[in-house]
């Protein structure tokens, strides 16, 4: 039926490494499968059983595990404000890291979290210093092919958490995992955030739109795309319009889901390239009808706000500066560029 494993984006619009999807000819080996009664094949052409990693560190298991220093306590119903929590750890040089992985101790009263570095005095920058995050369906940030992020000497880690009570008193403390570089970095993953601030909903508003846009400074290549909205958001369209006048269509989310809020991941050497001034525009539209099956209340006005009752639109779009050759050689054990040394004998 096409609903497991879930993909939502449409055929006709990019190519995505991490596409769950089916060919035709599979599917039709399957279906004649059934129908001819699950018959045994030769066992002898039967190939090695996959291994599966019981691990649950997704991006690898981290050479950083940092923990906040107390545990959350929850009440038992409400709504929760926002948490911040800055982790106990400061970063003694710049450190390249190709592995960030959230993971709280109790998932199911954890909405989503998202982490960001930060330098004192300054406080949480999502826009600038974003990291990965962790929300339903989603991955956590994987980085290969001398791509890594990039955390500043000085700063230290804070996540964002958004909390959701469960009925009963509960308990959480979150984690990040951090995995450093093991190759050598030639460019720093970056990234745009397209948010859109202030906008409503009128009841029953079957498609209202929302959009924003963000402008690309450098030459540059894409690495992935990926939203976020709540529970009417409908659909969602990624577009670059370049400097030349012409437009094109990144990527097609036909059917958004709550559910499965995935990133959009480029295949390595595979990524769009956008010359500079190229302005990424993500729309969206949202459904506040009758006819959507997980809207709350279609009788409400739903504005803009960091709740699931209210609404959200955050476009992301992670892409690298195609003129940028860092060359830099990584301690594996510490994440930080090794300098180097003259030779003692010159000539």
């Amino acid at each position: 039926e096409g609903r497991m494993p879930p993909w939502y984006a449409h055929p006709d619009f990019g190519t995505w490494a991490n596409a769950r999807t089916m060919t035709a000819d599979d599917k039709r080996t399957i279906a004649q499968w059934l129908e001819g009664g699950k018959q045994t094949g030769d066992l002898a052409k039967m190939p090695a059983a996959p291994e599966f990693s019981a691990s649950k560190w997704l991006a690898g298991e981290p050479d950083l595990l940092l923990t906040e220093t107390e545990t959350y306590d929850l009440p038992a119903s409400g709504v929760i404000d926002y948490v911040y929590v800055s982790l106990p750890y400061m970063f003694p040089e710049d450190t390249w890291v190709q592995g960030i992985q959230i993971q709280p101790s109790n998932p199911k009263v954890v909405h989503h979290a998202n982490v960001v570095y930060t330098i004192p005095p300054d406080g949480y920058k999502e826009d600038s210093n974003f990291l990965t995050g962790r929300v339903p369906g989603g991955l956590p940030a994987m980085l290969n092919n001398g791509v890594a992020f990039l955390i500043p000497k000085g700063a230290a880690l804070t996540i964002q958490v958004h909390y959701v009570t469960t009925g009963k008193a509960e308990k959480n403390q979150m984690s990040v995992g951090i995995r450093y570089a093991k190759e050598t970095i030639q460019k720093q993953a970056r990234h745009k955030v397209l948010s859109a601030r202030g906008f409503t909903i009128p009841p029953g508003a079957a498609a209202q739109p929302v959009a924003s846009t963000k402008t690309i400074e450098d030459n540059a290549t894409t690495l992935a795309l990926f939203v976020h909205m709540h529970l009417r958001g409908k659909n969602t369209r990624f577009f670059a319009h370049y400097p030349d006048g012409k437009s094109e269509t990144l990527l097609v989310i036909p059917n958004y889901s709550f559910d499965w809020q995935m990133p959009y991941v480029y295949p390595v050497d595979g990524g769009k390239k956008l010359p500079a001034g190229t302005k990424i525009e993500c729309a969206s539209q949202f459904d506040n009808s009758a006819f959507n099956p997980f809207n709350p209340d279609p009788n409400v006005t739903v504005e803009y706000g960091p709740q699931t009752f209210h609404e959200m639109m955050d476009g992301y779009i992670f892409y690298v500066i195609d003129n940028e050759n860092l060359d830099l050689q990584v301690d594996p054990k510490t994440g930080q560029a090794i300098t180097k040394t003259a030779s003692a004998a010159t000539p």
